[in-house]
């Protein structure tokens, strides 16, 4: 443990002195703030407590109404309910309102005090890491969807190819189509496995070298049906260069700024360009198109989950995509960031830092 800031909130100028002159003897130190009332209390505005020891008999509210209140304005605190006797029943009330500890003033101790905070800071840490994870779960449920969309429709299209090629007996379009279709499964595995690990908080997936070029293509290949229904070009500048990654990811991030490109495009087909250059710490990817292009107001807004612009044209969404693009550059180290295209559209930037084989650039 390390230093905390306690927030002490008791009308007994006894108990306070009590409770200073305990924390005081804490090996790793305690910054003490103290309030008489709830009004007092909220007045710490600029201090963020770590744990809050709260008596329960108040002169305004009592423990219990005060602990469902500071929990809102303080919910990563761990809050202590403090009375001058034993009760069962305010012990009971006070657990399930999100205290971690509850102690009778007379059974109040150095010892009992000390165990009280290390255990109840280390429960609220667990509590913020799993409601997190459960947080990264329902966002995993829409990333799914939104994410398969592009390599099914890519296998759809690859099966009315290959019934097309039967039905016209050539063999040699049904034997590509079905390399391409066999690729496409594979790749959708390799997503799902992505998916997965960008769901946790902890993973410690290794990178590899990988070539940017041939994470273009499976981009590509992702979004293959839309490009051909669109009419979208997509070319490639000076994409050669390798990266130290994780290629369905980077793969997946690519296949995201492509599918936004065609679905808002302008009245013009799709022209897309996928360029990058070498920079200090890595490589800068750039993703061009001639599109609707973004309001300034929303530049930085858009890498947020579910938000979408309304009124760009009719196409659906979850506003997932961007939002992953970002926690994919994010988990490589780097960044995301978009700008005006010349003279129409928009041109994202993603940035990877170059990393070593084997780790794991932390974000």
């Amino acid at each position: 443990m390390s230093l905390i800031d306690v927030l002490v909130i008791d009308d007994d100028l006894g108990d306070l002195k009590l409770i200073r002159r305990l924390l005081a003897g804490r090996p790793e130190g305690a910054n003490v703030y103290e309030a008489k009332s709830y009004e007092e209390a909220l007045s710490f505005s600029d201090m963020v407590p770590d744990v809050v020891l709260l008596d329960y008999l108040m002169p305004d509210l009592t423990g219990l109404e005060m602990l469902k209140r500071l929990k809102e304005k303080w919910p990563g605190a761990a809050y202590i309910l403090m009375t001058g006797h034993g009760d069962e029943e305010i012990a009971k009330s006070a657990i399930q309102l999100g205290a971690s500890d509850y102690i009778s003033k007379r059974s109040l101790n150095q010892n009992a005090l000390f165990r009280m905070l290390d255990t109840g800071i280390a429960l609220t840490q667990m509590q913020a890491k799993i409601d997190l994870q459960r947080q990264e779960l329902e966002t995993f449920a829409h990333m799914l969807v939104h994410d398969f969309k592009a390599p099914i429709r890519g296998v759809s299209f690859l099966a009315e190819q290959i019934k097309e090629g039967l039905e016209n007996g050539d063999m040699a379009d049904v034997q590509v189509s079905l390399g391409l279709l066999n690729r496409s499964t594979r790749q959708m595995s390799e997503l799902i496995e992505s998916l997965a690990m960008l769901t946790r908080v902890d993973s410690d997936e290794p990178f590899c070298e990988a070539y940017l070029g041939e994470l273009v293509d499976r981009a590509i290949m992702a979004n293959e049906r839309d490009i051909s229904l669109s009419g979208a070009q997509v070319r490639t500048t000076d994409v050669g260069a390798s990266a130290v990654c994780s290629a369905p990811q980077v793969a997946q991030l690519l296949q995201n700024l492509i599918a936004n490109a065609i679905k808002y495009r302008g009245e013009e087909k799709p022209d897309i360009v996928v360029s990058a250059q070498s920079v200090a710490k890595g490589l800068r990817v750039t993703v061009s198109d001639n599109g609707q292009g973004i309001p300034s107001e929303f530049r930085d807004r858009i890498f947020e989950p579910f938000r979408r612009i309304n009124g760009r044209n009719s196409a659906q969404g979850t506003g997932l995509g961007l939002a992953t693009c970002r926690k994919i550059a994010l988990r490589h180290g780097g960044t995301i960031w978009c700008e005006p295209n010349v003279p129409s559209g928009t041109s994202f930037h993603f940035s990877l830092d170059a990393g070593e084989p084997g780790a794991r650039p932390q974000a």
